[in-house]
């Protein structure tokens, strides 16, 4: 009866991230596959992550195309050694953040030094710890960076744990297995219906 409720659940919420327009982040969380990684993709994900910290998607939404021209799109890392007080300056006019400013100048240096096939090799063999070593990657949005990036991991979002232990679940970790397991679904598919579908509908714990 409770794989049926779960299964019901999601399913319901699926429908309801397809009715309001969001097809388009389903498919392109399918479409994400570590093995494609450009020093473009790593660089802007990281970035979105960074700043996505604590703050509500849509005000970066908002911002996030500018402040992607300020640092030339994510293209050009080296370009940040040269003109790190410039890109600081303009950047922290859109975004009045120094630490989160600085942690993306940081990556920039980072991996003007540092090639993308070592950083997936580590990831690969260290696990999604090793990217807890960055400003703001913690135990929470490392996993979401990971997640972003293609590979096959749910992140513990509060919307996710709280519909987790709604249905008795430990973690959102856990049930989004579980429920993969159930659909044969990729589990980080499985985390941006739910994450998508909690940001819809207010009432989505009394759905379960």
């Amino acid at each position: 009866m409770m794989k049926d409720n779960i299964i019901r659940y999601y399913y319901r919420a699926k429908e309801c991230v397809y009715e309001n327009g969001y097809y388009a982040e389903i498919y392109w969380q399918e479409k994400q596959n570590p093995d494609n990684i450009s020093l473009q993709k790593y660089y802007s994900e990281y970035a979105w992550v960074v700043l996505s910290s604590g703050m509500k998607e849509s005000v970066i939404k908002n911002k996030f195309y500018a402040i992607s021209n300020i640092f030339k799109n994510w293209n050009d890392p080296s370009s940040i050694i040269s003109n790190r007080s410039n890109i600081e300056e303009h950047a922290l006019q859109l975004f009045n953040n120094h630490l989160k400013i600085k942690a993306l100048l940081f990556m920039g240096e980072y991996l003007s030094k540092n090639c993308i096939q070592y950083e997936l090799t580590n990831i690969r063999l260290k696990g999604f710890k090793y990217l807890e070593q960055f400003p703001f990657l913690g135990p929470a949005t490392s996993l979401h960076f990971a997640k972003n990036l293609g590979f096959v991991i749910s992140k513990p979002d509060r919307h996710l744990n709280r519909i987790s232990n709604k249905f008795g679940f430990e973690n959102s970790l856990t049930f989004c297995k579980e429920i993969s397991e159930f659909t044969g679904e990729k589990e980080s598919v499985i985390d941006i219906v739910l994450w998508r579908y909690a940001t819809l509908n207010r009432d989505y714990l009394l759905d379960t």
